[in-house]
């Protein structure tokens, strides 16, 4: 415990001003990072929340806040297309309130640390999984000890530079966090807008992880959780369940494991358990099921336990990427599955890639043609725009020495910095695919008989889908 005055600790998720297309999903990271400093540290540090991407919130109100609370630490969890947003917050923390210690983390963090540690002048800069280290840290601060010794920290020398104390650790036993702090938002801010689903069944829901890690290796991934793929014990996780079903009213489930479908006997016992609970809940797979290790047996439980919509992660149908970019899907087993699940009833929605380095218009097409044979019912064609310290990134730089990650918020897609020096326009064919999955095949009109709040859908559609669709460049 410590022994100083209570501290105040202030976790921000900042927004992405202006940005089409963006998704506002209950924010993870910063939840169980407030319950493992509550579950550590009890009355000796006050947490407060702040999630800048909801209606109520900006940078006005997270300025307020700062000269009315006056946090001793101020620490924000930022994606990598959040950068220069995160550096410009930190300037405005450090300009109010000069003493407070800047901390960053996130996928932002861990995928470029000493950049991340320059550019938003971060006092300390956590990498990988934060919530023991922010922990022992605290312990650090309040025993005025050393923090050297802590892995996975970005601090500084005598100096002012960045220097990385050593490589980050994984959590090996999930089960030792808490229950992320459900009680640190308002959940009903999440009720109102685009989550990653795009649209839900149910207005009032919730994302939960049941495990983290991914042992596949595809090369455009940072791999934040690891490539060992770590369980929370299913007791636990319906413990989590159970309370967001009877405390805030919770009737939908997304679930965002990085590969939720690794094991699949542990998918049956889930959907076992859902059924047998009581509850009565939908679920969805917003971040992708890996398709090729799919069985009829899984999707039957999934759609049993009330699965309504499933994700999957394609890429690339072009064998050649499928190797250079090493997810090596089979795409046959894929498109099985996929058919197997739209004849469940189950709407089904595919992630593609399209622009990799080397990648020629006729795979492009390939991909978009196989895309179109299946009987999916959403699609997103991203634009390839490798980030860096990913191998994609370094293939990307064997292949064109001038290339340049300039713009990082275009991570979701809307341009490609590479594709603009190959020989096809890929905003013009992202434009054309779309209007092609949506508007030919009779395909929008039997999404919109599947979907549960068709109205909700419509409404989304035409505010986000229409704009975004238009401001590809």
């Amino acid at each position: 415990m410590m022994k100083r005055e209570k501290l105040r600790l202030l976790l921000v998720r900042p927004d992405l001003a202006g940005f089409v297309l963006k998704t506002i999903d209950p924010p993870l990271g910063i939840l169980s990072l407030s319950a493992a400093v509550k579950k550590d540290f009890g009355d000796a540090v006050e947490v407060r929340l702040m999630d800048l991407r909801v209606r109520h919130q900006n940078e006005k109100s997270f300025s307020e806040t700062i000269k009315a609370w006056r946090p001793d630490m101020i620490g924000f969890s930022a994606l990598s297309a959040e950068a220069d947003r995160t550096a410009r917050l930190a300037r405005v923390a450090r300009d109010l309130h000069p003493r407070a210690k800047i901390l960053v983390g996130g996928p932002y963090a861990t995928s470029t640390p000493l950049e991340c540690s320059e550019k938003t002048g971060a006092d300390v800069v956590f990498v990988g999984e934060a919530e023991r280290t922010l922990c022992d840290w605290l312990r650090c601060l309040g025993e005025n000890g050393s923090a050297t010794e802590l892995p996975g920290l970005v601090l500084r020398d005598s100096d002012g530079r960045p220097f990385l104390t050593g490589p980050a650790e994984l959590i090996e036993d999930l089960d030792a966090l808490p229950i992320p702090d459900w009680g640190g938002i308002r959940i009903e801010d999440y009720h109102f807008g685009n989550s990653m689903n795009w649209f839900n069944a149910h207005k009032r829901y919730a994302s939960i992880m049941t495990s983290r890690g991914c042992p596949y290796q595809c090369i455009y991934c940072h791999k934040i959780f690891g490539r060992k793929v770590r369980f929370r014990d299913l007791s636990l996780v319906m413990e989590e369940v159970r309370m967001l079903y009877e405390e805030y009213g919770i009737r939908e489930l997304q679930i965002v494991d990085d590969i939720f479908n690794v094991d699949p006997e542990r998918v049956i016992e889930f959907s076992r358990m859902i059924q047998d609970s009581g509850m009565r809940l939908l679920l969805s797979f917003p971040n992708g099921l890996r398709s090729d290790i799919l069985t009829e047996e899984v999707v039957d439980a999934l759609r049993s336990a009330g699965t309504y919509m499933m994700t999957f992660a394609i890429e690339s149908a072009s064998p050649r990427i499928q190797k250079m970019i090493k997810k090596n899907l089979d795409l046959k087993k894929a498109a099985e599955m996929i058919r197997y699940a739209d004849r469940q009833g189950i709407i089904t929605k595919a992630y593609a890639m399209i622009g990799f380095v080397t990648e020629t218009e006729e795979e492009i097409h390939e991909t978009i043609d196989f895309i179109l044979n299946l009987p999916l019912l959403q699609v997103s064609f991203f634009m390839v725009v490798p980030q860096p310290n990913t191998a994609l990134y370094d293939l990307t730089k064997e292949f064109d020495r001038d290339f340049d990650l300039t713009d990082v918020p275009q991570y979701y897609g809307n341009s490609s910095q590479y594709s603009e020096g190959a020989d096809y326009d890929l905003p013009r064919i992202q434009r054309w695919a779309y209007l092609r999955f949506y508007f030919r095949s009779g395909r929008f009109f039997r999404l919109l008989l599947r979907v549960p709040r068709p109205m909700h859908f419509l409404r989304l559609f035409v505010v986000s889908g229409i704009e975004g669709l238009f401001r590809i460049r």
